[in-house]
């Protein structure tokens, strides 16, 4: 599995495919190959603007996938403004989640700084993102 880096050229958008609802997003490689990603609903790459940096996945079967959470720079996701103030319930459970989250990343972490072919920090660091998204994804913890 590869990861790369890509732009998105143009706003991700929600599509009906005779398999459901899918999420499209029309990506530029940085070595200027233009990809389609074909999202499920729910992925988190919706939030993204024209213009975001964003990381991908490059499978064995040469098909592309938003990486979310990925080590990017200069994303830019929509942010509703909201207009209402947070209770003190509210951000207690906002500053657990946070705490767990932290907790579950900093295992992947040592995990990955446990696979002895591994030396780069870089790659640890992918691979400790790629645990941790995993994790979530398989535990519904997202």
């Amino acid at each position: 599995m590869k990861i790369l880096t890509a732009i998105l050229v143009k706003n991700p958008r929600s599509v009906t495919t005779k398999y459901g609802p899918k999420i499209v997003a029309d990506c530029k490689l940085e070595n200027g190959e233009e990809v389609t990603l074909w999202q499920p609903e729910n992925s988190q790459i919706i939030n993204y603007d024209n213009g975001s940096k964003i990381s991908l996945t490059l499978d064995g079967k040469g098909k592309y996938h938003f990486l979310e959470g990925g080590n990017t720079q200069a994303i830019a996701p929509k942010i509703e403004p909201t207009n209402h103030k947070l209770s003190n319930t509210q951000k207690k459970e906002i500053a657990s989640y946070i705490e767990q989250q932290k907790d579950l990343l900093a295992f992947c972490w040592q995990q990955a700084c446990s696979i002895d072919d591994i030396q780069s920090e870089d790659t640890i660091q992918k691979m400790a993102v790629t645990l941790y998204l995993s994790a979530q994804r398989k535990f519904d913890l997202a």
